[in-house]
């Protein structure tokens, strides 16, 4: 008995595909160091900064495994101010897999394949944000690999 459902299977990874995931991240997933996509000062942007950006990035895998996809969070720094008297101290909020969860989690932008890879080989990815037209709080992503 049961329903043989392997029909689906197609459509249902090509869905699972078209979104990034929202996830917590375990650290032992992670297969490479973070890299920097941008950083941002919020002191000085402008809105035209935040409507395209992209980086190459190379990571160098830390083990043998097969690499699914690229996990993506952000880091904060607020600085510390100073009132004449006293330095207040800097804060900073990290989102990554290493640091305690919050409710950001990571994202994790699935590859569609599953290729091996190999310790201490690299692994080059262009990473594009380009910001939605109808929705600016919103990217359209695109990894090249």
């Amino acid at each position: 008995g049961g329903f043989d459902m392997s029909s689906v299977k197609p459509a249902a990874w090509a869905q699972t595909l078209a979104s990034p995931l929202v996830e917590v991240v375990s650290p032992g997933a992670l297969l490479a160091r973070p890299q920097l996509v941008k950083c941002l000062n919020l002191a000085t942007l402008t809105p035209q900064d935040l409507v395209h950006i992209e980086a190459e990035l190379q990571f160098c895998i830390g083990r043998d495994a097969e690499l699914g996809g690229l996990c993506l969070f952000f880091d904060t720094v607020f600085k510390g101010l100073s009132n004449g008297t006293a330095q207040h101290p800097s804060t900073v909020l990290c989102t990554g897999p290493e640091s305690p969860p919050t409710h950001w989690k990571q994202t994790v932008c699935l590859l569609g394949s599953f290729p091996r890879v190999k310790t201490d080989e690299t692994v080059d990815i262009k990473i594009i944000l380009q910001q939605d037209r109808q929705n600016p709080r919103q990217y359209v992503l695109s990894l090249e690999t």
